[in-house]
């Protein structure tokens, strides 16, 4: 499948589109999470693109793209968004955002709310916690020394995944993707590198969520049981602010829940997109609507 190549303010930038005249769901499009480029959610993009028209991109800073300096905030990547959609001219779209791109999700629903039809925010936060913010600096400060080693170690033992002692029994696949995600992280070169840097610094620098005027867009907010990053009671007062929102969990996940339970995601998303409920969904926790009171 072909790379498509686009520019705003003199950033080159890059997406996949898969056409799809089949109606079944609304025009998906992914917004990847801070580790991730175009092809990280291949296994489950991969799954819709013979149901509907499929957008996977790397956005300014991630994969392929140029290089994004942390002085352009998510705004400026909230717009880079816009411009592909107005490029393939999709409208009413159902949003997939993860992680990092869960910011930029929900500010775009905020700004454009005309242009999508139902979202998903997997793995949110209203804002970081000081913990969290520590961990981030020192991830930064390892990945400034250049050693890729040192570097997967530091980000698997710091937040990406669930680190308990029990792991292997609580998390599916957990020694599978800790093994995948340690060969990625130890293989960054040094764009890849200074992309991450960039992005956390901007993620560092990052508001808190303004939950003023939010979108009245149908939302599903979910991540892993045992997400230590983005953890589920954060995810959880995330959707109590929204106004019309559901939240639940994936058994047996931490925050690489696509890579833990791909098969629980894509029916999250499958039944999401087609507004079916979540009845009798295996490994999935329960299931919690929050409507706004006025």
């Amino acid at each position: 499948m072909q790379v498509n190549e686009i520019e705003y303010q003199n950033f080159k930038y890059y997406y996949r589109i898969y056409k799809n005249d089949n109606e079944e769901l609304d025009p998906i499009f992914f917004i990847s999470g801070a580790f991730q480029n175009m092809d990280s959610w291949r296994l489950i993009s991969n799954h819709f693109i013979s149901k509907t028209t499929v957008v996977v991109a790397d956005l300014p800073g991630m994969g392929l793209a140029d290089y994004l300096p942390e002085d352009y905030d998510t705004d400026f990547l909230v717009e880079a968004v816009y411009k592909i959609l107005e490029e393939v001219s999709l409208e009413n779209v159902y949003m997939i955002s993860a992680s990092y791109g869960t910011i930029l999700g929900y500010k775009f629903a905020k700004k454009y709310p005309e242009k999508i039809s139902i979202m998903v925010l997997a793995g949110t936060m209203k804002e970081l916690s000081q913990q969290l913010k520590d961990r981030i600096i020192g991830s930064i400060d390892v990945a400034k020394k250049g050693e890729t080693q040192e570097f997967a170690a530091y980000v698997l033992k710091n937040g990406l995944m669930y680190d308990g002692k029990d792991a292997d029994e609580k998390i599916n696949k957990f020694k599978f993707v800790k093994r995948v995600l340690n060969k990625q992280l130890s293989a960054f070169n040094k764009s890849e590198m200074d992309k991450y840097v960039s992005n956390s610094k901007r993620l560092l620098n990052e508001s808190p969520i303004d939950f003023i005027d939010v979108p009245s867009i149908k939302t599903l907010i979910f991540t892993g049981e045992y997400d230590v990053l983005t953890t589920p009671e954060s995810c959880r007062n995330f959707a109590r602010k929204l106004k019309n929102s559901i939240f639940t969990t994936i058994k047996h996940a931490d925050h690489l829940f696509h890579l833990e339970q791909p098969t629980i995601v894509i029916e999250l998303f499958t039944r999401f997109g087609k507004g079916d409920n979540f009845d009798g969904i295996e490994n999935c926790g329960e299931i919690e609507f929050f409507k706004a009171s006025s």
